[in-house]
């Protein structure tokens, strides 16, 4: 026989007319096997169209808020063929066309909105800098009679603040001694530090180390910070310190790993993470570390 109208196996835009016609055709015909084959490629067909955009709806949820895309797209994932295998309900004829609508149901009270607890107290653990606000003398004066007035009482306002780092050179002077009777000298030892006869300071080098593996912020960003206080200092030059503390710290580092691993089994969180997967339902499932 004829192959069928292309509109009939199309997923994209099903004729329903022509479906029902051809349906009839190849019924009366006796052909059950191409009826068989074409309903089964039909769906096929759809349910490869229905994957790839349900996939393509999980990718736009996850980067882009709802807009009219996503609701034209859930419209194409309702397969076109439900329309013959389910007609559409009908109104029954016997019903009591008079019948009243139901009443809508009253909207649900929205439930009480708690008070707001007030604003969270500064730490009492970090020191306290008092700063008075005194009334200026040209207040003190009482605009009715023209007393002086006196001090009835204060009201307190916490406030938390930040003191700015300050900058130093710090410059260390190394005595020498020397013997009144012979020639003996004798000079101070020099105190170690991270870098030997570096210009950084070791409070310094420490706190670049925390910045950078704490707070992320690489080394040019601190030397940029560092020459708007009025101290330029070089990459390369904060580097090498950065480096050489470093090289302080990796024996405690070793420490740490070797009695990590001592008992042979590490314990990790489960910690998810989205990972594509073509098989998964819409593209996407959930990982862990």
């Amino acid at each position: 026989m004829p192959n069928p109208d292309p509109t009939i196996t199309s997923a994209f835009a099903p004729d329903l007319a022509k479906i029902r016609e051809w349906l009839d055709k190849t019924i009366k015909a006796g052909h059950f096997i191409e009826l068989v084959a074409a309903i089964l490629a039909l769906f096929t067909k759809m349910a490869a169209l229905n994957a790839e955009l349900s996939c393509r709806l999980a990718q736009m949820r996850r980067k882009h808020p709802r807009s009219e895309t996503l609701d034209r797209i859930e419209r194409q994932l309702t397969l076109p063929f439900a329309g013959i295998i389910t007609p559409p309900a009908t109104p029954d004829a016997t019903s009591d066309a008079t019948t009243a609508p139901a009443s809508p149901s009253p909207p649900e009270p929205k439930p009480p909105r708690r008070p707001h607890p007030g604003r969270t107290p500064p730490p009492t653990t970090l020191p306290r800098v008092v700063a008075p606000n005194s009334v200026p003398a040209s207040m003190r004066v009482c605009p009715k009679c023209g007393a002086q007035m006196i001090t009835v009482g204060h009201s307190r306002c916490p406030i938390l603040d930040v003191i700015p780092a300050q900058i130093i050179v710090r410059e260390r002077i190394d005595e020498t001694v020397a013997c009144p009777n012979d020639d003996t000298i004798v000079c101070a030892d020099v105190p170690r530090a991270i870098v030997d006869r570096g210009m950084l300071g070791d409070t310094l080098i420490v706190e670049a180390v925390a910045d950078k593996y704490i707070e992320h912020m690489p080394i040019e960003r601190q030397c940029s910070r560092f020459a708007r206080a009025g101290a330029p200092v070089m990459p390369q030059t904060l580097g090498r310190g950065v480096h050489a503390a470093i090289d302080l710290l990796m024996p405690i580092a070793r420490a740490i790993a070797t009695q990590t691993r001592g008992p042979g089994i590490l314990g990790t969180d489960a910690t998810g993470l989205p990972i594509l997967d073509p098989s998964a339902r819409d593209g996407i499932r959930n990982g862990t570390i």
